[in-house]
């Protein structure tokens, strides 16, 4: 009778363990889908950063393109502004220039018209004609060495004005141009940073996935321990 007691509550311990350790594997099994998931989830964050680095790259190489232009576009503004200013001052140098011409030409007037009336009253009426019709020759040639003068430093003035215009336009792109370097300057290194942060967040991910599985791996190992351990009870 005492044997009997004894195995009928060795059962019932027997079974009650048994239950618990079916309570036990069932958590043990959850815990390694939801691990399972986890882990895909993780798999396909780990891509989409991936993926997102590449396009990130690709967008911060671009930029860098495009800063290198600008910078190139900077210069090359530099120098043709530089240029126009030599090509300005050359050109108000020569007005000078034409400005003591135009003067002597005047001076050359005023000497041949008062040659000529000394001529009218020392000469005579033969001599006299040679020597206006000489006058007049020269009188005529300063005329049109000072018109030709004139016009000259017009067009000079013109070429003076657009320079500037010209100069005023470069310095007011070589501002945008500034502003817009330093605009790409401030993204390049947001885009350094934003990298910087997914590669680190690409990283983790690919830890944390490592992790989870070695985690699965372990709970698999639980699991079948637990299910020998059930067999072992069973035939027990």
């Amino acid at each position: 009778k005492n044997l009997s007691n004894i195995s009928t509550e060795t059962e019932g311990i027997v079974s009650t363990q048994s239950v618990q350790i079916e309570n036990i594997l069932a958590i043990m099994q959850n815990i390694d889908t939801m691990s399972k998931q986890t882990e895909t989830k993780i798999s396909e964050v780990t891509n989409i950063i991936s993926d997102s680095l590449g396009n990130i790259s690709s967008m911060s190489n671009k930029l860098g393109v495009i800063l290198e232009q600008m910078k190139n576009i900077t210069e090359i503004n530099g120098v043709t502004i530089s240029n126009i200013k030599n090509f300005t001052d050359k050109l108000l140098s020569i007005q000078d220039i034409l400005s003591i011409i135009e003067n002597i030409a005047d001076q050359t007037k005023t000497i041949a018209f008062n040659s000529e009336l000394e001529a009218n009253t020392t000469t005579t009426e033969h001599n006299n004609e040679n020597f206006t019709l000489i006058a007049e020759q020269i009188r005529e040639l300063t005329k049109n060495t000072i018109d030709l003068t004139k016009k000259i430093k017009e067009q000079i003035r013109e070429i003076s004005s657009s320079s500037e215009l010209l100069i005023n336009t470069g310095n007011n792109c070589m501002k945008k141009t500034q502003e817009g370097n330093a605009i790409c300057s401030t993204l390049d290194s947001k885009f350094s940073k934003i990298i910087d942060f997914a590669n680190e967040s690409y990283s983790s991910s690919e830890k944390i996935k490592d992790t989870i599985h070695e985690q699965g791996n372990s709970f698999r190992e639980i699991i079948i321990t637990i299910e020998q351990l059930m067999e072992d009870f069973r035939k027990f």
